[in-house]
């Protein structure tokens, strides 16, 4: 069957308002090094933003503007996955989706985050679910 999600997010799931700025996501992931951030409204997931996401917003000059919000632009509605699913099921989720991150979801509330290409990197157990999905 493979690894499980558990096995391979990267648990404590880092969570941001709707409302909160892109800037606050991008200091949050910087803070704690991690690449992805789950973003809620009123207490449900409604996405993840990621350093890509950050990046694709900034300006010629590098700025994020002070006006975006996390909300606006957290990929992929939300596309969730449980702890217990298999990797290669996350996977397929991700290529479905388009997205590049999944909220790894527990009894309603976020329990960690699953980024692919983060967990691609050096063929870890993502990469070998990869092959067998």
């Amino acid at each position: 069957m493979g690894p499980s999600v558990q096995e391979v997010m990267t648990p404590a799931a880092h969570v941001l308002d709707a409302s909160a700025s892109i800037q606050d996501a991008a200091q949050l992931m910087a803070e704690d090094r991690t690449s992805a951030v789950v973003v809620c409204d009123r207490g449900r997931v409604c996405g993840v933003v990621t350093r890509r996401d950050v990046m694709s917003r900034r300006t010629p000059q590098g700025r994020v503007p002070a006006d975006a919000r996390a909300g606006d632009i957290c990929c992929g509605g939300a596309a969730t996955v449980a702890p217990t699913d298999s990797a290669a099921h996350a996977l397929r989720v991700m290529r479905r989706t388009g997205l590049d991150a999944l909220a790894v979801v527990e009894d309603g509330r976020p329990v960690g985050t699953i980024a692919r290409p983060g967990q691609l990197v050096g063929g870890g157990a993502l990469a070998r679910a990869t092959s067998a999905a």
